[in-house]
């Protein structure tokens, strides 16, 4: 830094050694020092580096690739130096690209002494003066270009004369194009509330260091950006104001994540007012549930249960009329074809008038259904009513009606299964003053379904009670039933035994009769014939008698089964000699009616374990009974197999289809399936039932399956 303009320190750059000298000594003699002499741009950029001079002189034409003009550019923009141009050119051309450089002075060469001084005050004076104006040393500089603020700074007038990197971006300004411009030109900014453009005032004191509202900032290069401004005076040495300072924030994301933060808070304040209401309504609802929970409770507690059914409606009725404050209620219920609907139960609050509208009661009233379609075709769509046009109402219900109260009517129904329309049974009244409590499908669903089990529990009990007076019946029947059998059984039983005697004496008779050999016979062949058709009539007599003793001995012994269960004692009974044991007692029957018979185990040494005298008698009565309807030349087998824990035993008769009507009817008593066998045979209709008693008796069960000429029983038994 020089101490006066008369001793400033002036560095030479002339590549011309003579006119080098002659200017040195100029300069000297006028007492000026000299920073050093250099020929080229290298030169003189590395000795300003070295010792910075106060002013240059700047030959244009110097040597090397870097002209002094270029030199000079160089010089300033890097060290802040002043350069006076040399030359000896003045053409227009060489002038031009000089004054782009903004120099701080030019001489003609060859200039006069007193023309090289003047100029040199001069331009040593104008750049003490923009120093002083700019007040931005170098280093100072590179300390704002390194903040992340926007900073400008400008004279006493408002002029830029510093710009760091940061302000460029936040304006659109290059530093080129802001330095000298008004700093309302630089900074365009409007009102964001108003949207007026806002004008820079005069920086006063007051506002010094006082941020201001925030602004929207229209930059130079298109963009909006949201920028908050904040001023700082400049003074010098002796305190007086000599520029500004103007810092600039672009609070653009800070603007948005709190218009961000302002929407989310009030988004949680509207879902934080929305949970309240749905905790309010959920509140409500819960303790409405619970009132339901407690009628529903006491409608299921044991003593509730042991009261009759007209009083547990009766009771769940008044609970519902006490409990929402009803001012009345009332439940109709339909008969068995739905023709008409009586009112069987009703509530009646006790704080009302005697004169009051609903005094009189409607108990016993009874509508045909049919003369209201219109009102009872939602009840049965399962559709309740609320506050139902008067109109529609039978005289009974409108009678309930008033200004002032609110009207449900709802379908009480038995049961209601997804998908189907419910099987409604009746309707429930309600009629209260004010609020209802019914305010929303939840609380009508739930008062018609407690009263909805209310009354199904009334009418099973109902049905229970007639079903267990017609179970006493049945069972008297039955006892009567099987009285007159057994008395029956027995009155047959005692002729028949006597015939079986007749029978025995004739036949022995018939045996001893014998022609008397001293009596001569005069037709030997009709006595033949006649004794051949005693003994043919003795044969059908015999066969009869069989026949009616087997009928009465199974009455007799079904009868026992059904009243008497005596303990059975189970063995083991290995199944293939058991089989062809069985089996062989049957085989004349089979030959004589050209039938194959059959049994078939899949091991050798397949057991089972029942009771034999039972098991036996159920084989033989299904293979007796394949034998009389299987047709010649068709086979009958016997079968057994282990199938997990149940041993199963088939009989399967080919040659007849059972047809698929009487298949469930096949075990029933006297039941007969309508064919003939090819035998003309005739049954009872018994024996198949007593096989399905026996084994029922075993535990087990018995089913038949027939089609494409192929019959097949299937008895399962449980092996333990």
């Amino acid at each position: 830094m020089m101490e006066s303009l008369a001793t400033a320190n002036i560095l030479i750059v002339e590549d011309e050694k003579i006119v080098a000298w002659d200017i040195q000594e100029r300069l000297e003699k006028l007492g000026y020092q000299i920073a050093g002499r250099t020929a080229s741009a290298k030169a003189a950029i590395a000795a300003a580096a070295e010792t910075p001079p106060d002013l240059v002189l700047m030959d244009i034409q110097i040597e090397g690739t870097i002209n002094g003009i270029e030199t000079a550019k160089i010089l300033y923009d890097q060290f802040k130096i002043p350069v006076i141009y040399l030359t000896a050119h003045s053409d227009d051309q060489t002038l031009a690209a000089a004054t782009q450089t903004n120099p701080f002075g030019y001489l003609l060469k060859p200039f006069q002494t007193r023309e090289l001084h003047s100029t040199i005050q001069i331009a040593l004076q104008r750049y003490a003066k923009e120093r002083q104006a700019n007040l931005i040393q170098p280093g100072v500089a590179n300390t704002l270009n390194c903040l992340d603020a926007a900073t400008i700074v400008t004279n006493i007038s408002g002029r830029v004369t510093f710009i760091n990197q940061m302000a460029e971006r936040l304006t659109g300004w290059s530093r080129e194009q802001a330095l000298g411009m008004s700093i309302n030109q630089l900074l365009s900014m409007v009102d964001m509330t108003t949207h007026a453009p806002i004008i820079q005032p005069d920086l006063t004191l007051e506002t010094w260091g006082n941020p201001t509202e925030p602004y929207r900032l229209n930059s130079n290069s298109g963009k909006e950006i949201l920028v908050k401004q904040s001023t700082s005076s400049i003074c010098n040495a002796a305190g007086a104001m000599i520029g500004y300072v103007i810092v600039l924030h672009d609070i653009t994301q800070q603007i948005t994540e709190q218009a961000a933060l302002q929407q989310h808070n009030q988004d949680l304040e509207a879902f934080q007012i929305q949970l309240i209401a749905q905790l309010s309504e959920k509140t409500a609802q819960f303790d409405l549930a619970i009132a339901y929970m407690q009628i529903l409770v006491q409608l299921l507690a044991p003593k509730s249960l042991t009261q009759s059914p007209k009083d547990l409606v009766q009771w769940t009725l008044q609970e519902f009329g006490q409990v929402f404050d009803l001012d009345y209620a009332w439940v109709a219920l339909h008969d068995e074809c739905n023709i008409n609907s009586s009112v069987i139960y009703e509530y009646r609050a006790a704080n009302h008038r005697p004169d009051n509208w609903h005094c009189q009661s409607i108990v016993n009233q009874v509508i045909a259904l049919s003369d209201y379609p219109d009102f009872y075709q939602m009840l049965f769509l399962g559709i309740s009513w609320c506050n139902p046009d008067i109109s529609l109402l039978p005289p009974s219900y409108k009678m309930t009606r008033h200004a002032n109260n609110q009207q449900l009517i709802s379908p009480i129904f038995t049961k209601q299964i997804p998908g189907e329309p419910p099987v409604i049974m009746g309707e429930l009244g309600l009629i209260a003053s004010g609020n209802s409590p019914w305010s929303n499908p939840l609380q009508m669903q739930l008062i018609t379904q407690i009263i909805s089990y209310a009354a199904s529990i009334s009418r099973q009990s109902e049905l229970a009670a007639i079903m267990q007076a017609q179970k006493v019946d049945l069972e008297i029947l039955n006892y009567l039933k099987e009285d007159f059998i057994s008395s029956v059984s027995h009155s047959l039983k005692v002729p028949l035994e006597n015939m079986q005697q007749a029978i025995g004496a004739i036949e022995k008779l018939l045996q001893q009769f014998q022609p008397i050999p001293t009596v001569p016979i005069s037709r030997p062949h009709e006595l033949a014939q006649t004794q051949a058709k005693l003994h043919n009539q003795l044969n059908i007599l015999q066969k009869e008698w069989q026949r009616e003793y087997d009928f009465v001995k199974m009455l007799l012994e079904m009868n026992t089964s059904a009243r008497v269960m005596e303990p059975r004692h189970f063995h083991q009974i290995i199944l293939q000699p058991y089989f062809s044991e069985l089996l062989e007692q049957f085989s004349p029957q089979a030959i004589r009616f050209e039938q194959t018979l059959s049994y078939e185990i899949r091991s050798e040494y397949l057991i089972a374990y029942s009771h034999r005298s039972t098991l036996t008698q159920i084989l033989k009565e299904l293979l007796n009974n394949a034998i009389k309807y299987t047709p010649p030349q068709q086979t009958i087998q016997l079968s057994a197999q282990n199938i997990d824990d149940q041993l199963e035993l088939h009989v399967t008769n080919t040659g007849i289809t059972i047809p698929a009507a009487s298949l469930s009817q096949i075990f029933q008593p006297f039941y007969r399936v309508p064919r003939s066998n090819p035998w003309d045979y005739c049954g009872t209709g018994l024996g198949l039932a007593f096989v399905q008693k026996l084994v029922m008796q075993l535990g087990g069960h018995i089913q038949v399956e027939s089609s494409q000429k192929v019959t097949r029983f299937v008895v399962k038994l449980p092996q333990v």
